[in-house]
This record gives structure tokens, sequence and C-alpha cells, in this order.
């Protein structure tokens, strides 16, 4: 059976809100020459008879059925299952735009050292409602240094990835939950080069229930534990996460408490305030946002660092990576 250029890659818990507009979009790419795995983690909802249905009628679609386990476990089984060249990420319930796979294959095709490219994304609320078009530098050097410094990233459903290249990476790590994608991205930065288109090729749903918003604690203490991860990797010294299970909690533990006597985790909080400001009420003129901007930042401690490390990022990575060649049981155990 002759392989597609491309798997499109999308793992399902409970989106059937969302999960028909999603594999529509798909179906609908001006780019053909794709098949398309979906994966049902367990869902509870319809969302598997949705699945169903649609593999039903269209052959591109291989639909892979199994027990509840989680997205890195789900993603890493589509890994192996691919056939395509490429694969191309899209959450459940985000919308990919007509061109997306057309523009992505093209771009690599063009440039050969690429194994990473991400695009723009529309940011929607629950309703598919445009809030925000988020755009990333394009080069590498740049995006890398985004990854480092706990910057700014393009979000996952626009990742497009060399299949081959994340396989022998060992594809992404059970340990980072949370950041796998942080994580895999790192690793692949290191191999090749990233990439990112300044075309918006998806929307990406924004909502409550999402991972990203009910975990925000957690999936900051897993992105900066990932990223020391990667540059103690990159200074020749031992890898964390190949700690024994109880060192590895108590390496997490310490990147924690670490973090909040930083106050990391009251940065993300008046991050989030800032941004609740100026996205979260789309009737709300202009100028009184402004102004509760600058109430923000007149009584917020923290406000003007969250502006700061917008445009520049975070240290804190690097400065827990320093201190970390002091931590004697980490050197004695990672391997």
């Amino acid at each position: 059976m002759r392989k597609p250029a491309i798997t499109v890659l999308t793992s399902c818990y409970n989106a059937a809100p969302y999960l028909v507009e999603s594999i529509e979009s798909v179906l609908k790419q001006s780019f053909e020459d794709f098949e398309y795995l979906l994966i049902d983690d367990g869902s509870t909802d319809e969302s598997r008879q949705i699945l169903q249905h649609y593999a039903a009628f269209d052959p591109r679609i291989v639909f892979i059925p199994k027990k509840n386990s989680g997205l890195t476990d789900s993603l890493n089984l589509g890994l192996r299952r691919a056939r395509g060249e490429w694969v191309a990420r899209l959450d459940a319930d985000d919308v990919a735009m007509p061109e997306r796979l057309q523009a992505q294959i093209e771009y690599v095709h063009r440039h050969p050292e690429i194994v990473l490219l991400g695009s723009a994304s529309i940011e929607v609320d629950i309703d598919g409602r445009e809030m925000k078009v988020q755009r990333f530098p394009a080069k590498h050097a740049r995006l890398l240094k985004n990854l480092e410094h706990l910057h700014r990233f393009f979000a996952h459903s626009t990742a497009f990835y060399n299949t081959t290249r994340a396989r022998e990476l060992g594809g992404y790590q059970p340990r980072m939950f949370l950041s796998e994608d942080w994580d895999l991205w790192l690793r692949l930065g290191a191999t090749g080069q990233i990439g990112c288109l300044r075309e918006a090729l998806v929307k990406t749903r924004l909502h409550p229930t999402s991972i990203c918003h009910s975990n925000r604690r957690a999936q900051a203490v897993m992105g900066v534990a990932a990223t020391i991860c990667h540059l103690r990797r990159m200074a020749g010294l031992s890898d964390p996460v190949h700690l024994s299970e109880q060192k590895w909690k108590e390496f997490l533990a310490w990147v924690e408490a670490r973090e909040e006597q930083e106050g990391y985790f009251s940065k993300l909080a008046t991050r989030q305030a800032l941004r609740g400001i100026l996205y979260g009420t789309r009737e709300m003129p202009l100028s009184r946002k402004a102004a509760q901007v600058v109430e923000r930042l007149r009584r917020d401690p923290y406000a003007l660092t969250v502006l700061a490390e917008k445009i520049s990022g975070s240290d804190l990575a690097w400065t827990l990576t320093r201190e970390s060649r002091a931590i004697a049981w980490l050197e004695a155990n990672a391997s």
C-alpha cells in the first residue's frame, strides 16, 4: 500500500461538541494525500460514535479506539502507527484552515533542514468567535530562544513535524505530562531546524475544560522542568528525566518550590488577569480596557515584570539549571 505524504494525528477525549467541525476541516483540505488517525482515548460521550461514522465513509480515516490513558500515550500510539513522512497535529476541538496541509508540506519541501514547522493561529471562544491572532517568530534561532526562555510558542495544533526524526527521539516523553509538546520541540530543535509560517492556519479553541486552562500550575512546573532537562543535556550534564520515579518526583517538587519562591505562580495569575482585561470582554471599549490595565500595573507588584517577560521571556529555567548542579542526589542518580 502506498504511503501518504502526511499523517494527520488527533487524539479525542469527550470532544463531541466540537468534533464534527474539526473533522470536517481536515476532510476539506486542499491537499488530499494524507491519512487521518483519529484516536478515541476512552471517551464517555458521543465522540466514539462520531469517529466511527466518519471512518465508515472516508478511507483516509483510521479509527483507533483505546482505553483512557491520557494524551501523551495516545500521541505516541499515533506516532507509532503513522505512515506519512510528516505528522500534522490537530486537537479534537480545533479547526484547520483549508490550505493548512498544502502550505506546510510545500514549505518543508523547499526547506529540507526543517524538522518542525508551526504557524500563526486564531484563538476562538467556545462558540467559534474569533478573539485574537497569535503570531510567532519565523526562524529557528528565535523560536529556540523562546522555548528555552519559556516564552510564547506556536500551538500544538499547528505543529507539522518529521515522523522519522520524532520516532528516533523516542516520541513524546510520558513523564512530561502537560508539557509533552514543549519537551519534544526542544529535542527536535536540538537535531534540526524549527520554523513557523506567518499565515494563521489553525483556529485554536479556548474553553474552561481544556487541559491547559484547568492545570496551569502543573503545566508551569512541567514546562520549567522540561526546559531544565534540555539545558542540562545541552551542557553535557545528566538528564533528570532518567531519574528513578521517587527522585523524579523530588526533582519536580524542587522545581515547584523554587517557582513559588521566585513568584512564578503569582506572575502567572497576573498574566491571566491582564489577558482577561484585554480579551475577556469583546464589548468593552479600548479606553476602559487601557484604564484597567493601568490600574493593574499600579497595584500589582508583578505586572511590570509580566509585561517585560512578554517581550523577552523568563530566565527562570536557566537559573534553576545552574542551581541543579549543586544538588548532589540529582547528579548521583541521573544517567
